[in-house]
Parts: structure tokens; C-alpha cells; sequence
């Protein structure tokens, strides 16, 4: 039986609170235009505390980076300062918005890849580095002897790590030293103009036998350093704690079946633009190709993660990650993007019109463009929200549970917002608002874009005061002490 496969976003009861703000969302988009990014600081509080509550669980010495390259939002800057969290930069726009906000070069960490210009400024301001490449090291000793500056915090990123029980080919990454290659850089370490304060890696995976497996080598490292006389202080494992978008997971289960149907031939009806099979293709003996899409439903993510990574036996040591810590003083870094902006904003716009394909397929254009969610790179694979507007009738765009493809307004072929088809939850009306939600990561701003002079979405901060009332601030007006004083 061919079903309707529906994509129903979680959203937590404070995010409803804030739908429920109806007439606050039409004036905003109204003043600042379509589409309008919205930044919600109490949630980011909530994922925070979420993460440390697993570090006193574990009586673990551990510091949280905010991974400021999954928003461009200054206000999320604040806010981590609010809250008393380091900050994790891979530029140099990045790294002074994090100084502007109050941030301490030596609360900031610098990540990626680097410029001299990075490079001077982060010494300068007495940042730690997560070192990627030898050659980088070699850079910051000589900027360091010309500047005439105190040894620099460095921690290095290592790649290519390899598992203990069996011989596997490893996956090439661009990024950090290869493991193989680490004690090429000791003596490089041992240099008055480096402080060697630990290691580092990040795999963009929440694969948990990947991350032990690197954990592993990581401690070996540590051991044959401390043999030549190098102490680590820290281990910084990066991000990548996975991030759960849906209500349930019976949605994404039964969306991926009818996805392989429509690969196979046993659907008619498509569900994707032009059946885009998102990297699956039909050969003979089956379905063939790997799924280029996001885990949209986890049902181990974020803190939980961390919580079961913690409580994990290490390979080759026998003794769980947290002890491990313990026993050797390290401390633990971690960088959370994703995981920290967990419902921390979303995006709203407006419908522009509709029409229908050659095939017959309904299309409702949207004030806003591919760039604006960030589709051309990662399809985003959960519904939008309507909101209707109870105040104003308007024509009748969609009925519900009417099969629609939303398009953007460039002048492209390929500007389509969503490449799944969306089984709509309301009747869509000319005036009602479109909610694409828990957007702040990555989706929101990290590839905007203004193709034929198109303006990016502005971005506005929605928060309760001390009397529970939502108010709103545009996103570089937000400060430290906005809701209250510190």
C-alpha cells in the first residue's frame, strides 16, 4: 500500500509558546521582511545545561565550545558568554565577533584551516590552537618569535585513526596530522616558542565505535608523549553528538520505505522533485547507492551521547572513557554546533504564489530562496509548520494533507527549498506563515547567499522577560545583559 510519508518536526513546549506568538510573528515579518530568521537564547541555555549536567554526572573536568561557525548570529555569541562557555572560531570575522562580545582570547579556541592573519591575531590575543598540519606549527613558532610573545597554547588534531583488533583501511580526511606521522612533530613540540597542552580531534560522525576507536589512539599518544616529555592537559574530541529533528520515528522509517519504493518502481506517486533519489539508484539485485542525507531521527543524541561516550570502555585500555580523564588530570573539551542550537531558532516566511508543473504537481513559491535553508548542500528533511492567521481570510493556496513542492524566487532551475515532497498538516492560505523549524544549525545562514542582488534574511532574538512576556530585539542589538542582569 502506497502511504503518505509525512516529516513532523519535533518541537518542545517552549517553541510551541512562542508559535503561538501569532500576531509578534506577522509584525515581524512584516517590519523585517521574508524570510526572517528567529533566535530563541532560552533554548541555547537548555542544550548548555543539558551538557553540563553530564560532566557533573561523571565528575569529569570538562569545557564547552560553542562551534560559532553553525550560526552567524551575534546574540548566540552573547549568550555563551552569558553563560560562561568558551568559544570555538575558524576565522577571523569569527573570532571578533566572539572578542566584541566580551570573550577572552585565552576562553577562545581556533579552529580549520588558518591564515597568517589568523594565526597573528590569535597569538596576539593568546587563543588556544588546535594545530591541523606540521607546517602550521612551524608558522606559529616563527609569527611567535617576531612578535616576541610568550609560548602559545596549542593542541594537536589528529586523523586517521585505527582500530586495535583488526586491520582496516583508514578514510583519508582532510583535516589534522595523520596518527602515523605523530611523532614527526615532537621535537617540533618541544620548542620554547610552543605550549604543548594536549590533543585533539573531530570526526563528523556520532558513529560511537569511530569516536573509541580515536579516543584509543589518542591515549596511546599520550603515553608515547609523555615518554619524550610532553604532558598533555586537555583532549578536545570535537562535536558531532548527533541532533534529533522529528516528532517520532515511525515518520522517518516509513519515509525512507517509501523513498526505496519509489527507487525500486513500486510507487507511482513521487515524493521528490524529479524523484531525486537522494544517492540511491534501482540495479539488479536491488536497491544500490548510499543515503546522502542527514539522520534526521536519532534516538541517542546530544547530551545522551556524551553521557553513554563517557560511560564507554575504551579499546585497548580496558577502563571507561571517564576514568581514563580522571586518572590522567585531562581535561575534556568539547565543540558543539549542532547540538547546542537543538530548537534554538527557526525560520519564518510567506507564501508568494502557485501553479502547477507539466506532470500536474501543485508548487507554492516562497519569499525566500534555496541559500535561505541551505538546500543545495543538505536536503532538510522535516516538514514546515503553518501558521494561520486567524485575524484575515485569504485565498486558499493548498488543501491539507495535499501534496505541494515549495520553490524559491531566483531565477534558477534548481531553486527548490525542498527537494521532498510535503504532505501538508493545515489548509495553506495566501496569508497564513510558513515555519521551517529548528533551523539554527547550520541551515539557517551557513550558505546564504545573494544571488540577483537578493537580501539574506535578517535575524531577531524572541525571549521571555522576568514577567514571562515575549519580547523581541533585532540580533546584533542582544547583549550579555538583555534578559536580566548577569
Amino acid at each position: 500500500m502506497t502511504e503518505t510519508p509525512k516529516l513532523k518536526p519535533k518541537t518542545s513546549k517552549y517553541v510551541e509558546n512562542v508559535l503561538e506568538q501569532e500576531e509578534l510573528l506577522q509584525q515581524l515579518l512584516h517590519g523585517l521582511g521574508s524570510p526572517l530568521n528567529i533566535i530563541l537564547p532560552e533554548m541555547f541555555e537548555r542544550n548548555i545545561n543539558q551538557f553540563r549536567d553530564v560532566f557533573k554526572k561523571h565528575k569529569v573536568n570538562g569545557s564547552i565550545y560553542y562551534a560559532h561557525k553553525a550560526n552567524k548570529s551575534s546574540a548566540l555569541v552573547a549568550e555563551a558568554k552569558k553563560q560562561d562557555i568558551q568559544l570555538d572560531v575558524a576565522s577571523i570575522k569569527e573570532l571578533e565577533d566572539g572578542l566584541k562580545q566580551g570573550f577572552k582570547g585565552r576562553e577562545i579556541i581556533v579552529t580549520g584551516p588558518k591564515n597568517k592573519r589568523l594565526l597573528e591575531k590569535s597569538i596576539l590575543q593568546e587563543c588556544l590552537i588546535s594545530v591541523d598540519n606540521i607546517e602550521e606549527i612551524q608558522t606559529i613558532k616563527k609569527i611567535s618569535r617576531q612578535l616576541d610573545k610568550k609560548p602559545v597554547k596549542t593542541v594537536v588534531r589528529f586523523s586517521g585513526f585505527k582500530p586495535h583488533d583488526r586491520e582496516k583501511i583508514v578514510s583519508e580526511s582532510r583535516f589534522g596530522i595523520p596518527i602515523s606521522k605523530s611523532d614527526q612533530i615532537i621535537e617540533e613540540l618541544k620548542s620554547e616558542e610552543i605550549e604543548f597542552k594536549g590533543f585533539a580531534f573531530h570526526l563528523s560522525t556520532s558513529d560511537d565505535r569511530k569516536k573509541l576507536t580515536a579516543i584509543s589512539n589518542i591515549f596511546q599518544i599520550h603515553l608515547d608523549y609523555l615518554e619524550e616529555g610532553l604532558t598533555a592537559e586537555i583532549i578536545d574530541i570535537g562535536g558531532s553528538f548527533g541532533l534529533n529533528y522529528m516528532d517520532n520515528k515511525r515518520d522517518w522509517q516509513n519515509y525512507i520505505n517509501e523513498l526505496h519504493k519509489q527507487v525500486s518502481g513500486e510507487r507511482d506517486e513521487k515524493i521528490t522533485w524529479k524523484r531525486d533519489n537522494f544517492g540511491l539508484k534501482k540495479e539488479k539485485g536491488g536497491i544500490k547507492g548510499s543515503l546522502s542525507l542527514y539522520q534526521f531521527y536519532q534516538s541517542e543524541e546530544k547530551h545522551d551521547y556524551l553521557d553513554k561516550l563517557l560511560d564507554s570502555k575504551v579499546p585497548g585500555f580496558n577502563k571507561k572513557f571517564k576514568s581514563l580523564l580522571q586518572e590522567n588530570m585531562l581535561e575534556l573539551i568539547i565543540e558543539p554546533g549542532r547540538a547546542l542550537l537543538d530548537e534554538a531558532g527557526f525560520t519564518v516566511t510567506k507564501p508568494n504564489f502557485v501553479k502547477f508543473s507539466e506532470t500536474g504537481e501543485k508548487l507554492i513559491g516562497l519569499e525566500m530562496n534555496q541559500t535561505n535553508l541551505n538546500t543545495q548542500r543538505w536536503e532538510f528533511m522535516v516538514d514546515p509548520i503553518i501558521l494561520k492567521n486567524s485575524k484575515e481570510q485569504s485565498k486558499r493556496l493548498a488543501e491539507k494533507d495535499e501534496g505541494v513542492f515549495f520553490l524559491g524566487n531566483l531565477c534558477l532551475e534548481t531553486d527548490i527549498i525542498q527537494k521532498h515532497k510535503t504532505y501538508l498538516e493545515e489548509n495553506l492560505n495566501e496569508k497564513d506563515l510558513i515555519i521551517f523549524p529548528n533551523t539554527a544549525a547550520y541551515h539557517m545562514d551557513f550558505g546564504e547567499a545573494t544571488p540577483i542582488q537578493k537580501k539574506t534574511a535578517q535575524k531577531a532574538v524572541i525571549y521571555q522577560n522576568e514577567g514571562k512576556e515575549f519580547e523581541w530585539i533585532l540580533d546584533d542589538r542582544y547583549s550579555v545583559t538583555t534578559r536580566g542582569e548577569l
